[in-house]
């Protein structure tokens, strides 16, 4: 385990990469806000065929938050194309890239930003377009930085539906698995952490420019947008310094959901494992006249 429930900072790494302090003195500035408040209860599905990950969960109330380099989706956490960008804050990056450390890079922003404030004739040249060796720079500089931080970030996936067969087929190992059930309110540090995914029907392109940034759009792009044809997820997505396990509150765990296919010594088990009362059980049914699943307490 590397943390707490303080760990999980809602896009710190990326989007500290993105405005080049590598050391995150100014971060927080860059964090998207909360535009949508999260649904009461979310849901994560559970393949059984490893009981040490899931009585991990269910006894030890810790959660894993997995590498973007393990998302089944290749488009996932990728930085898309470039739309647009603001040549002042490219020079920016393109300067800030040259020093290593907190307080050199925090110089440079002072000096670009004093630029900026006074909108004198030197900022006039910032704002030239970049010729194409720094435009080739540039894009090489950002694509390095936002992989390295991408791929030190953990990101940890939950639905918003319980009852999807869909989601039961690919995450619930057939619907022999499990859909654990959490309460958010018992879990304050990731209800006001965590963003709804978004399922645009055309791949969001990088705007890249000191207003945007501010607005968190970059962050949007790059690991809160996906392809429309995963939008039966329902997916909300909490971002952590870096990958691995993060303990969670023992009263946010509030149900077990078996799949309709569970079989009797996988529930017995689970129901074994269980060490607190107020955890519910649920089975999933199939519907008797139509597609789909009915979730009855048992």
């Amino acid at each position: 385990m590397f943390g707490r429930n303080n760990d999980i900072e809602r896009g710190e790494s990326l989007e500290t990469g993105l405005v080049g302090l590598k050391h995150g003195p100014l971060t927080r500035m860059w964090l998207k806000p909360i535009m949508k408040p999260p649904p009461e209860f979310l849901y994560k599905y559970r393949s059984l065929a490893n009981r040490d990950w899931v009585q991990q969960i269910i006894a030890g109330c810790q959660i894993y938050y997995p590498a973007p380099e393990q998302i089944n989706d290749p488009f996932d956490c990728k930085m898309p194309p470039i739309k647009s960008f603001s040549p002042w804050w490219a020079r920016y990056r393109m300067a800030s890239s040259q020093f290593a450390t907190c307080s050199e890079q925090i110089e440079v922003w002072r000096k670009y930003l004093e630029l900026r404030i006074r909108n004198n004739a030197e900022l006039g040249e910032l704002e030239k377009p970049l010729l194409p060796d720094e435009e080739t720079e540039f894009n090489r500089i950002l694509s390095d930085e936002i992989e390295q931080k991408l791929n030190a970030t953990g990101v940890l996936s939950l639905s918003a539906v319980c009852d999807n067969t869909l989601m039961w087929s690919h995450y619930g190992d057939g619907h022999r698995g499990i859909c654990l059930k959490f309460r958010l309110d018992e879990w304050p540090a990731l209800k006001i952490n965590i963003q709804e995914v978004k399922y645009p029907p055309d791949r969001l392109l990088l705007q890249l420019d000191f207003k945007t940034l501010h607005e968190g759009k970059a962050v949007e792009a790059i690991v809160l947008t996906k392809d429309r044809l995963w939008s039966y997820e329902c997916e909300w997505r909490s971002l952590a310094r870096t990958s691995g396990t993060i303990q969670f509150p023992e009263a946010a765990l509030v149900g077990i959901i078996f799949g309709c296919q569970i079989s009797t010594t996988h529930a017995d088990w689970l129901r074994s494992i269980v060490p607190r009362t107020h955890i519910k059980f649920y089975q999933a049914m199939k519907k008797a006249t139509e597609f789909g699943l009915d979730i009855r307490e048992v």
